[in-house]
């Protein structure tokens, strides 16, 4: 290992550790890890044309030329979109938080990363060609038997109150009233959804 009081830790090692990091103790899904690989991978490939190999090298000047290159870096004829940016800034965060926690830098750059507001869109509601389709599929595809009546029941549920299948996948007898449910969402946050 190296010095990482000094913070002389190479850059691509760090990366490894966090991402084992993530993988073992934060328990973080196959492909959650692999975004942040991805993501990350862009940054190391940035750092390396700018001569950046250690932790000790990176400063909030390079994080705000790191930003401006994801926005409309050299060469690049399209510009990232905001959720792609903030995606991608928002791994480098993580990692930079991990950095400082482990006591490779002297404190956490992370917080330096400016992150571009993302638009807030609404579900597309399917129409009803699209309803009719899903509702007849669901029918002619499953048995009538108690499994291929829960799963009508479940389909029912996620057209008729607009729930995520995650949402409806978390529920428990307890969550249910007569007409209506709570529900837990992306966040842990809870909402209730009126049933008809």
């Amino acid at each position: 290992m190296t010095d990482s009081a000094s913070g002389t830790i190479p850059l691509a090692q760090a990366v490894d550790e966090y991402l084992d990091w993530q993988a073992l103790d934060k328990a973080r899904s196959p492909n959650t890890v692999r975004a942040y690989k991805q993501d990350l991978a862009l940054f190391l490939t940035y750092c390396a044309a700018v001569d950046v190999t250690s932790l000790a090298q990176i400063d909030r000047e390079l994080l705000r030329a790191y930003q401006s290159d994801l926005a409309r870096g050299p060469g690049r004829t399209i510009v990232l979109s905001a959720p792609t940016r903030h995606r991608r800034l928002v791994a480098l965060r993580s990692f930079l938080k991990f950095c400082a926690r482990e006591e490779w830098t002297p404190g956490d750059l992370g917080v330096t990363i400016d992150l571009p507001k993302l638009p807030r869109r609404l579900p597309k509601p399917l129409d009803e060609a699209e309803l009719s389709r899903v509702t007849a599929d669901t029918a002619d595809g499953l048995e009538l038997n108690i499994a291929g009546m829960r799963d009508r029941a479940l389909v029912a549920f996620l057209i008729s109150t607009g729930c995520r299948i995650s949402e409806a996948l978390g529920l428990d007898r307890t969550d249910w009233n007569t007409h209506r449910v709570i529900v837990r969402g992306k966040g842990d946050i809870e909402r209730t959804v009126v049933i008809t």
